[in-house]
C-alpha cells in the first residue's frame, strides 16, 4: 500500500494519515495499484504521521491486516484480464503499534529498503533467470523454423545475448546477497533491463506468430498484454534511470524545491 491517486512516482507525497490513538494508530486514506491486495493476509502501508515535517521525514510504515475493519479492497481489472492490482480504502482502520515497521518518522528509509529488494528481484517475472543455455522461447522459435529468417534470427540472438548479460548480473547480485550486502541502486538496473527484456521477448514472439497474435486465445496473449505494464510497475523506467544517474553515475540530481518545506505547505506544489 504505497501508491495513491496523487502519489505515484512522487511517492513521498502520500496523503494517507496515521494518527496515534489508544492501542495503536488510526489509518485513513486511499491507496491504488496495491499488488495482490485481493488475496493477501497482510499489507505494508506507508502513511503520514507528521504533516508539518518535510514530506520525506513525516512518514511511517505499518503492517496492516487486510481483513481488519475499515480496510476495503476493490480489485482492478487489467487489460490482460488479471486482477493483480487493487485499490484499497482505509477508513478508521486500526494498526497496533507493535505492527509499526521501524521508528515513527522513518518510513521513507523503510520504503527505499523494501523497494531495493523488490527491484533486485523484479526481473524474475521475465523468464530469463534460468541457468540453461537454450531458453524455452528460443527453442520454440527454432522448432518452428523462424530462425531460418535472418532478421528474426538476428533479433532472437541479440535478445538471447542481452538476457545472458542480465543472468550474469543476477548471479553477481545473488553472490553479493549471500555475502551479506544489502541491495543497492543496482537493483534499479536489473528492474530496468528485466522490463526491457520481457517486452522485447513478447514482441518477438508476437512477430513470429503473425496475425494469430491478435487473438485472445493465442498462447502468448496474456504476456503480450502484460508487456506495457512492465515499465510502470515497481517504479517507472524514468524513476529507475534517475536512481542510476544520481546514485551510480554521480550525475547532478533534479532540483527539489520542497525537500525542506513542511509537507502541509508543499503538498499542492510551491508557488513563488
Amino acid at each position: 500500500m504505497f501508491s495513491e491517486p496523487d502519489a505515484g512516482s512522487d511517492l513521498a507525497n502520500v496523503t494517507t494519515s496515521a494518527i496515534a490513538v489508544p492501542g495503536g494508530w488510526e489509518l485513513n486514506g486511499q491507496k491504488v495499484w496495491t499488488s495482490r491486495a485481493a488475496y493477501a493476509d497482510w499489507g505494508v502501508c506507508l502513511a503520514r504521521t507528521d504533516p508539518e515535517a518535510p514530506k520525506h521525514r513525516g512518514l511511517t510504515m505499518f503492517a496492516v491486516r487486510m481483513s481488519a475493519p475499515g480496510v476495503d479492497v476493490r480489485p482492478l481489472r487489467q487489460m490482460n484480464g488479471d486482477a493483480h492490482f487493487s485499490e484499497v480504502f482505509l477508513s478508521g482502520a486500526i494498526a497496533a503499534d507493535e505492527d509499526r515497521i521501524g521508528d515513527v518518522g522513518r518510513g521513507w528509509a523503510v520504503t527505499t529498503s523494501l523497494l531495493a529488494h523488490e527491484r533486485a528481484g523484479a526481473d524474475r517475472s521475465a523468464p530469463i533467470a534460468q541457468a540453461t543455455s537454450w531458453p524455452v522461447w528460443l527453442a520454440q522459435l527454432a522448432a518452428a523454423g523462424h530462425l531460418h529468417d535472418p532478421v528474426m534470427r538476428d533479433r532472437a540472438i541479440r535478445l538471447y545475448c542481452y538476457d545472458e548479460v542480465i543472468r550474469f548480473t543476477q548471479l553477481r547480485a545473488a553472490a553479493s546477497a549471500r555475502a551479506g550486502r544489502r541491495p543497492g541502486p543496482e537493483g534499479s538496473g536489473l528492474k530496468l533491463h528485466g522490463a526491457r527484456s520481457f517486452k522485447e521477448r513478447v514482441d518477438l514472439m508476437a512477430s513470429a506468430a503473425g496475425a494469430i497474435a491478435l487473438l485472445d486465445d493465442w498462447d502468448g496473449a496474456v504476456d503480450f498484454l502484460t508487456g506495457p505494464s512492465m515499465s510502470i510497475r515497481g517504479g517507472t523506467d524514468e524513476i529507475q534511470r534517475n536512481i542510476l544517474g544520481e546514485r551510480v553515475l554521480g550525475l547532478p540530481p533534479e532540483p527539489r524545491t520542497d525537500r525542506d518545506i513542511p509537507w502541509s505547505r508543499s503538498r499542492r506544489g510551491l508557488t513563488a
